[in-house]
């Protein structure tokens, strides 16, 4: 299971987030300092302890996570880190708050709820856009890096997507080249994951997608998914069918 985490910041303020922060939260701190860049938050993409970090679920509890240990109580690094020792506030969709606290050993509090369409500030490069994209977890979210022409904007303007083009696609386990995120989970829902997709496929073709894991590859294209994966037009019904 290898994990893809991004960094996304302004090269003006030298200011940054971390997407999906886990298993190696020294090492990302590391090498935002090495690039002079500066955390200031950690966003998750859905709660899953791979991309959160905490104590895992049962059918993973016990396992050997490499320099994690196998004991049942191993805990994987994650938003507790990076909160606690690297001061980059916690953020994830609203409606996996209180899981995300109660895995991360965080309060409620120490989280930023985000919601549909809300925007991150990228200083003066842009905006992230959250999307929700329920399906694969109830609060998946994308991430849509938004960026503004040179000079479009001052870093203190109100924060918009006007005078911004997407750019990037920042998608945790939504999609991957040629496929979806699991669907056979406890809270997982097709339905919602047709609904995700559907919404997804509106964006540009031109937009760089870069999934949670490295499956089918390391990134692919808006334009690529609409031809050959699973943001080509389907009806509901066949989406059904495929997933039995």
């Amino acid at each position: 299971m290898q994990n893809l985490i991004y960094l996304v910041g302004d090269l003006a303020t030298r200011e940054c987030y971390v997407i999906d922060a886990c298993w190696d939260c020294k090492g990302i701190h590391s090498y935002a300092r090495r690039s002079k860049m500066r955390i200031v938050g950690a966003i998750s993409t859905h709660y899953h302890f791979d991309h959160t970090g905490g104590v895992p679920p049962g059918p993973f509890r016990g396992m050997v996570f490499g320099p994690f240990g196998g004991s049942a109580d191993a805990r994987v690094p994650g938003l507790h880190e990076m909160a606690k020792d690297f001061n980059a506030s916690p953020h994830c969709h609203g409606l996996e708050v209180g899981r995300v606290a109660a895995q991360c050993q965080l309060s409620e509090e120490d989280i930023v709820p985000l919601a549909q369409r809300q925007l991150l500030p990228l200083g003066s490069a842009g905006v992230i856009e959250v999307l929700h994209t329920p399906g694969h977890s109830g609060g998946s979210i994308c991430l849509c890096v938004r960026l503004r022409a040179s000079g479009a904007a001052d870093a203190d303007a109100p924060l918009s997507t006007v005078g911004t083009s997407a750019h990037a696609l920042i998608v945790g386990d939504t999609i991957f080249p040629g496929s979806c995120g699991r669907l056979d989970l406890p809270d997982s829902d097709t339905n919602a994951m047709f609904d995700s997709l559907q919404a997804l496929r509106q964006l540009d073709d031109s937009i760089t997608v870069y999934p949670g894991h490295a499956y089918g590859g390391m990134d692919t294209t808006v334009a690529k998914e609409k031809s050959t994966g699973l943001l080509r037009p389907f009806s509901r019904e066949q989406w059904r069918a495929m997933h039995g």
